[in-house]
């Protein structure tokens, strides 16, 4: 059998190329470590970055929003303006026509008395 010293030797070896196989896992995992950490970092970066991205996008969009608002509302404004305007043209087209029915009027009607105005001073020489 072995004696105790080599037992204790053996003992020693393992143990000895446990720390030695510990150094190395722990070297390793602390590269991982630092890699993950690293590459976090970058997508934390392109995440903010995307963020701001979207935001500028939102903003956009709600500028062209607002920007299509106003021109609708502008359109608007100019629908109603026209639709005044042609009331007012039609309104005065009215009045137009009523002015010229009554001059119309007034013509006709003095046409009707050119014959009295003509004739009526006339009437008495004739009647001598």
């Amino acid at each position: 059998m072995a004696t105790v010293a080599q037992r204790t030797q053996a003992v020693e070896e393992r143990v000895d190329r446990l720390e030695i196989t510990l150094t190395r896992f722990m070297a390793r995992t602390d590269e991982s470590m630092a890699r993950t950490d690293r590459m976090i970092e970058r997508l934390g970066g392109i995440v903010e970055r995307m963020e701001r991205e979207g935001a500028r996008d939102r903003e956009a969009a709600a500028r062209e929003r607002e920007a299509a608002a106003r021109e609708r509302e502008a359109a608007a404004r100019e629908r109603e303006a026209d639709r005044e305007a042609a009331a007012r043209d039609r309104a005065a087209a009215a009045r137009e026509r009523r002015e010229m029915n009554k001059r119309w009027g007034e013509l006709a009607n003095k046409m009707g008395t050119v014959v009295e105005d003509i004739v009526a001073p006339s009437v008495r020489r004739l009647a001598r």
